[in-house]
């Protein structure tokens, strides 16, 4: 009996605080949370007395100073509301939170839309010269660089205000599935190793899918994805919407396809994403000869889709808690620098990892930073190499981040996700090398499997 209870998964008033995020570093209370929310739209009538005046450098800068403040106040309400509803999928009240952001985020684009046009108005010299005009506005040289090279993309300042409004719809299909899968979908229980039934959820199923046993990893595949088809019809229509969402933000734009209208936001040439495509297929090759050899390794008759993810090689029975954890990631990620080490670590013990699985957590692990507070990372602990390379991943970012809040205005805070999965991927690899460094024998092409997975 006990040894059933330790494979359900709890309740989040059950998890311990020490495996929680502090999002009171944010906020202390709901209620100072709350005042804040409610203090952003008293903001709005301020930023719109700037409307007519953005050629004169000061009344740019103001204006522009303004929106910094309330974006910092608004992206800190809305990371908290999010987080919050995050680490629970079914608790109405923090469901409610996160919903009462929406309509605010949609009213401060709408109410801040006039700026880029505005600018755009301009005559493109004076808005290159603008940076240089006051030592304050230094720190927009880039924003306004890159308003100018989307130029053909921004709209008259009422059509601006349309498309900012219709933000809470065009996110209504991702918001309805990521309640559905995380608080709705209920799996039943699958096979353990030990041949007994236990707990599957998101978080757990590729530990399943890594099992030498193929009959754990297929019924964990077919349990998970036969509770996904019973609700396909519901799924396709979220998609579709998702799809007409994307379609119609593009064609507002003027973009010729979604794809170009995906890309252009971080100045990524299709040619990048062709070149690709190419090189993916132009591996294809390897990789089947590489299932083939899987195939021979693991005596299959033939792979399965729940055959794709099981090593060849033997996993070692070495679990890792996640004080282990951060002796590992100490030492692995001893190359970037004694104060890289010591900001990690200083994280890692100050309520930046939520890491407790419970009951309704969104599933999978990111990074949140909070501009003038500090990172976030969202996982669900299980005791494995994989948590551990998921800690060293999803640190990359926060660290990414925390130097980046640290070193840069708020405007030149933020990075693209082309940039992003550097910081991340960097810290894994580091962690597999440490890892192939220590380990021996059949252990070691255990990691360099991992390597080629």
């Amino acid at each position: 009996m006990n040894e059933m209870k330790d494979k359900m998964i709890p309740a989040r008033k059950d998890c311990p605080t020490a495996e929680k995020w502090q999002l009171s570093d944010i906020y202390t209370t709901r209620e100072d949370w709350q005042k804040a929310r409610d203090g952003i739209p008293a903001e709005l009538a301020a930023i719109q007395s700037f409307k007519g005046r953005l050629h004169d450098p000061q009344a740019l800068l103001d204006c522009l100073t303004k929106q910094d403040e309330m974006e910092i106040a608004l992206s800190a309400v809305f990371a908290w509301a999010r987080m919050m509803a995050d680490t629970d999928t079914a608790n109405q009240e923090h469901q409610a939170d996160a919903a009462s952001v929406m309509p605010l985020l949609d009213k401060v684009g709408a109410a801040t839309a006039f700026i880029e046009p505005e600018l755009l108005a301009l005559p493109e010299d004076t808005l290159r010269s603008l940076p240089d005009a006051l030592p304050g506005l230094a720190k927009y040289r880039f924003r306004l660089q890159e308003l100018l090279r989307m130029k053909a993309h921004i709209l008259t300042p009422e059509q601006e205000a349309f498309l900012a409004r219709t933000g809470e719809l065009r996110s209504a299909p991702r918001d309805t599935y990521t309640i559905m899968v995380n608080a709705d979908l209920k799996f039943p229980d699958t096979l353990g190793e030990d041949g007994k039934l236990t707990s599957l959820s998101e978080s757990r199923y590729m530990n399943f899918l890594r099992s030498a046993d193929q009959n754990v990893r297929k019924d964990a595949f077919t349990k998970l994805f036969s509770t996904y088809r019973s609700f396909r019809n519901t799924f396709a229509s979220l998609y579709s919407a998702s799809v007409k969402s994307s379609q119609f933000t593009a064609s507002m734009r003027h973009y010729a396809t979604m794809r170009e209208a995906a890309l252009d936001a971080n100045n990524i040439p299709l040619a990048v994403y062709d070149s690709a495509i190419e090189a993916t297929h132009a591996a294809l090759p390897a990789l089947h000869r590489y299932m083939e050899v899987k195939k021979r390794l693991l005596k299959l008759d033939a792979v399965h889709m729940y055959d794709l993810y099981v090593p060849v090689v033997k996993k070692p029975e070495t679990s890792y808690n996640y004080e282990q954890a951060k002796g590992i990631l100490k030492e692995a990620l001893a190359p970037l620098g004694s104060t890289y080490e010591h900001d990690l670590f200083q994280g890692l013990e100050s309520g930046w990892v939520d890491r407790c699985e419970n009951q309704g957590k969104r599933s999978g692990a990111y990074s949140w930073g909070v501009y003038g507070v500090h990172p976030f990372v969202l996982m669900s602990w299980n005791d494995t190499y994989e948590s551990v390379s998921t800690l060293a991943h999803e640190m990359g970012h926060s660290m990414h981040s925390w130097y980046s809040s640290q070193k840069q205005d708020f405007v030149n805070s933020e990075y693209t996700i082309f940039c992003a999965e550097v910081a991340s991927t960097t810290n894994e690899n580091l962690l597999l090398e440490y890892m192939l460094q220590h380990a021996e024998g059949e252990e070691r092409l255990y990691y360099l499997n991992l390597y080629l997975e």
